[in-house]
């Protein structure tokens, strides 16, 4: 699913994509920790906490040996990017360097859970996101998360799941 359409974008439209994202609406919601961000010290705990999520370290262990060349999103990298400072200034900026290291004009983030977060996800980047949304064929999704350790034991287990999940969206 979301694995297939990243490659699909990385190879045919200039994205840069890292692993699954899954600290973006999670940090959104807890901003108020970092108090005001025009405050360097206050940006700079959000970048470094941002920086040290498991996307960041898979990209700094993995890909230099996919890629061929070192990729290393630092503090630095980000605050260089950085053109506003509010959260979503940080997420573009740091999204922004990774692919500028991937060697793509465009960002993006892929996490499955988006879906459950759209509400907050607009809140933070109002129009300037685009969603894309892919749904699977339950039975191919309850199959693959039968493979998986965090999927449920059983078939039905599973397709319950995806039913329930694809009626939420």
């Amino acid at each position: 699913g979301t694995t297939l359409l990243s490659r699909l974008l990385i190879d045919y439209f200039d994205f840069g994509i890292g692993p699954e994202g899954h600290w973006i609406a999670p940090t959104a919601k807890r901003l108020s920790e970092y108090g005001d961000l025009a405050v360097p010290s206050n940006i700079g705990r959000l970048i470094d906490d941002i920086l040290g999520e498991n996307m960041f370290q898979i990209v700094r262990e993995q890909y230099e040996a996919r890629y061929g060349w070192p990729i290393d999103v630092t503090p630095t990298n980000v605050r260089e990017g950085l053109r506003e400072h509010s959260y979503a200034g940080v997420v573009f900026a740091a999204l922004d360097t990774l692919a500028g290291q991937l060697r793509k004009s465009r960002v993006a983030s892929k996490d499955p859970g988006f879906y459950r977060e759209l509400d907050t996800l607009d809140s933070v980047f109002k129009s300037r996101a685009k969603y894309l949304c892919i749904v699977r064929d339950g039975r191919d999704v309850a199959l693959s998360l039968m493979k998986q350790p965090w999927g449920q034991k059983t078939w039905h287990a599973n397709a319950r799941l995806w039913a329930d999940t694809a009626a939420s969206i």
